[in-house]
C-alpha cells in the first residue's frame, strides 16, 4: 500500500487521498467519448450559467485527441483515471488539454487559450480603447485591457466541480476602478480584477449540472463572452 506524509506530519494511505487507477489509452478514449456524448446532451441549452461545463467538454475532447495522437500499438501511455467520479484525473486532463495546440497547430488562438486556461491564467483577448474617464478635459488616452481566463477542476465526493474565472487587467488602473463595479482581487495576479466567477457542479452519476454565479460585474458582456466560448467549443 502506497503511503505519503500528511499535512500534520502523520502517515496516510495514498489511495484514500487519490483514488486513481491507470487505464489503457484506448479504454480511456472510449470512456471519454461516452462522457462527451452525455455531457453534450446536458449542455445543449448553452445558457451562460453552464459555460464552465461547456469549456470542460472542450477540454475532454482535446484530451481524447491528444491521447490518440501520442499513442499507438507500440506506445501505450497509461491514463490516470479517478475512480470516484469516473472522469479522467483533473491534473492529467488539464495537462493533456494544454498540449492540444502544440500537437494540432492551434497555438496562439482563442481555442488554445481556453484549453491552456485549465492549467493557468491565459490571455483570451487584448483590446484597446480610448477613454478620458476621471478627467476634466476631453484628452483621450489609449487604454490597453487584457482579458484573462482561468478554470479550476476539483472533486467533491461524486461531483466534479468546474469553476470559471474571467478577469481583466490594464495599464490604466484609474480606468479599471472607474468602469468595473464588482471588483474581487485575484490572489494570483496583481492588478487583475475578477469580473466573472461561475461554478458548475456536475453529478457524475447522472451528469446533471447545477450552477452558481459568484461574481458578475454589471459591465461584463456575458453574451459576447458566451459567443467566444461557444464558437471554440469543438476540436
Amino acid at each position: 500500500m502506497a503511503i505519503e506524509e500528511g499535512k500534520g506530519g502523520g502517515i496516510v494511505p495514498l489511495e484514500i487521498l487519490k483514488p486513481v487507477q491507470f487505464l489503457d489509452w484506448k479504454e480511456a478514449i472510449e470512456k471519454l467519448e461516452i462522457i462527451e456524448q452525455k455531457m453534450r446532451r446536458k449542455i445543449k441549452g448553452k445558457s451562460p450559467e453552464i459555460l464552465p461545463a461547456i469549456a470542460l467538454c472542450l477540454a475532454l475532447a482535446a484530451e481524447r485527441k491528444v491521447l490518440g495522437y501520442l499513442n499507438d500499438d507500440a506506445l501505450n501511455c497509461r491514463v490516470p483515471w479517478d475512480e470516484t467520479t469516473g472522469f479522467p484525473s483533473p491534473p492529467s486532463m488539464s495537462a493533456d488539454a494544454a498540449q492540444y495546440g502544440d500537437y494540432f497547430e492551434t497555438t496562439n488562438t482563442p481555442q488554445d487559450a481556453i484549453l491552456k486556461s485549465f492549467s493557468r491564467w491565459t490571455l483570451l483577448v487584448q483590446e484597446k480603447t480610448l477613454c478620458c474617464c476621471g478627467k476634466r478635459n476631453t484628452n483621450f488616452e489609449e487604454v490597453v485591457i487584457d482579458a484573462m481566463l482561468n478554470h479550476s477542476v476539483t472533486i467533491d465526493e461524486n461531483r466534479l466541480v468546474v469553476r470559471q474565472f474571467f478577469g481583466v487587467k490594464s495599464n490604466n488602473l484609474k480606468h479599471m476602478a472607474h468602469h468595473y463595479s464588482a471588483k474581487t482581487q485575484s490572489q494570483r495576479y496583481k492588478d487583475l480584477i475578477i469580473i466573472w466567477d461561475c461554478e458548475n457542479q456536475i453529478d457524475c452519476r447522472n451528469f446533471e449540472i447545477s450552477s452558481s454565479i459568484k461574481v458578475r460585474a454589471e459591465e461584463f458582456n456575458v453574451q459576447e463572452f458566451q459567443n467566444r466560448i461557444l464558437t471554440k467549443c469543438a476540436v
